[in-house]
């Protein structure tokens, strides 16, 4: 006969406290991706055709789609995980420390290893610049740095590390309004797809308008709206009941082979020239993981890694650019190479050794300021840089001066 023990007092208060606060499973870092894989193949294609066209600036203009892309997928990965669940509110806040876990570990690393790069092997100058590219990276404004300096369009003409990160810093600022929105109309599920949509549409029509006007359209938020509000808007269509459109697949193709050859002769970025690749991109999400491209192409092992890592991927290939040519290395075809291998080494030792552990923790109040506080460190370090002339004290007496050429290691 089996005897029956009283619970002990320790598990009585064990099951109470269950009771009232239960566990929670540690987090898998990037579940919500795997749910619908050919999305990481979608960044797979767009971080690989960025690569071509920084790497190789020879190559088609069209690997510009990459951007678009990238915006479209971020919004509607933000809308998805901002009312994911389907009996609740928004969970806004929850949504932003899952954001900050997410984006700011990576970058925080990216900042800190080329300030110990440029300290190291080039002049004040230089220093100067990144200090300042940093500390505005960190407060999630490049954007507008970029735009007030009227840097060009196209990266490979500014031979800054950090210049890229006008990207991060657009679909940041996205990220927080479509947050607001959802906070205001948290009890108006179809308010917020009304307003995403209208709001879309008049940043798509200030993009046609400025699309000439000193990189507006293209740098600021009131230009790159409209691609993240069509992927938010997306998102939310489908929660509310629209079914995906495996045909769709194939008109995305079309899609991204009509932008890849406007590219070519338009001058105008984003511009109308955008539509293309935006409109593909849209149909691949919206034609659901069964449609034949989603499942043989984007689904592929290859690209679903390339996807995995394209965020730091993202913030590495830059920087590894742009360093060889501010110290005066030839980009040859071996250098080239070499600079393709490191970016990606980088970008998968930043994964598996600072995105993965971080993605693992319960996100919490106290990680959420200690996140912010790792920016607001960043933004502190780069202005100490940029009021110490690029650190020019550290340097030997015969270097303090303005000087060309290349500085010496240290």
């Amino acid at each position: 006969m089996k005897i029956l023990h009283p619970p002990s007092a320790a598990a009585t208060l064990k099951d109470r406290t269950h009771a009232l606060w239960p566990t929670r499973a540690p987090a898998q870092p990037f579940a919500s991706r795997d749910e619908r894989p050919e999305i990481e193949g979608l960044r797979g294609v767009a971080i690989l055709s960025l690569l071509a066209i920084h790497v190789v600036p020879s190559l088609s203009r069209g690997g510009a789609i990459g951007i678009d892309i990238f915006f479209v997928v971020s919004g509607y990965l933000l809308a998805r995980a901002l009312v994911r669940q389907d009996d609740r509110a928004p969970d806004w806040r929850g949504f932003i420390s899952r954001r900050l876990q997410r984006g700011v570990p990576a970058l925080v690393a990216v900042l800190i290893g080329c300030l110990a790069f440029a300290t190291l092997f080039t002049l004040p100058k230089d220093i100067q610049t990144l200090g300042r590219s940093m500390a505005w990276g960190a407060g999630m404004l490049s954007n507008f740095d970029a735009w007030r300096q009227g840097l060009p369009t196209d990266a490979a003409q500014a031979l800054d590390p950090l210049s890229h990160l006008w990207q991060i810093a657009a679909i940041a600022q996205g990220g927080l309004l479509l947050a607001l929105m959802a906070r205001l109309l948290r009890p108006h599920p179809r308010m917020l797809l009304a307003m995403v949509g209208l709001t879309g549409l008049a940043s798509l029509a200030f993009n046609l308008l400025a699309v000439d006007a000193s990189g507006a359209a293209f740098y600021l938020l009131a230009g790159r709206w409209w691609e993240l509000a069509a992927g938010a808007a997306l998102a939310l269509g489908l929660k509310a009941g629209y079914r995906a459109v495996p045909q769709l697949g194939w008109l995305a193709i079309a899609c991204f082979g009509f932008a890849t050859v406007l590219a070519v002769s338009s001058a105008h970025f984003p511009g109308a020239w955008a539509l293309w690749p935006v409109a593909g991109a849209l149909c691949l999400l919206a034609a659901g993981s069964q449609a034949w491209v989603n499942r043989h192409v984007l689904a592929h092992p290859v690209l679903r890694f390339y996807g995995r890592v394209s965020y730091p991927l993202y913030l590495w290939h830059w920087p590894v650019l742009c360093f060889p040519l501010l110290l005066g290395v030839p980009l040859s075809v071996d250098v080239r190479i070499l600079i393709l291998i490191a970016s990606v080494v980088l970008a998968g030792l930043t994964h598996e050794l600072i995105e993965k552990p971080v993605a693992m923790l319960q996100p919490a109040r106290r990680l959420s300021a200690s996140l912010l506080a790792a920016l607001g460190a960043c933004v502190a370090l780069g202005a100490v840089v940029v009021a110490t002339d690029g650190l020019r004290f550290t340097f030997p007496a015969e270097l303090q001066a303005p000087v060309a050429g290349r500085a010496p290691a240290r």
